[in-house]
């Protein structure tokens, strides 16, 4: 559609939002790793249940 109404500036979009969108998942996948690994080791406390 930015090439049919001569809009070329928008072509920079799409070609930075793939690096953005692939940094952002594997800031995601770096941070589950991070939690389940700790987990795994025993450093994060198991959840205590709710009072009543």
């Amino acid at each position: 559609m930015a090439r049919a109404m001569e809009l070329d500036f928008l072509m920079v979009v799409p070609r930075y939002f793939v690096y953005i969108a692939l940094a952002a998942w594997l800031a995601t996948f770096a941070g589950l790793g991070r939690t389940l690994w700790a987990g795994f080791r025993g450093i994060v406390p198991a959840a205590e249940p709710r009072p009543r």
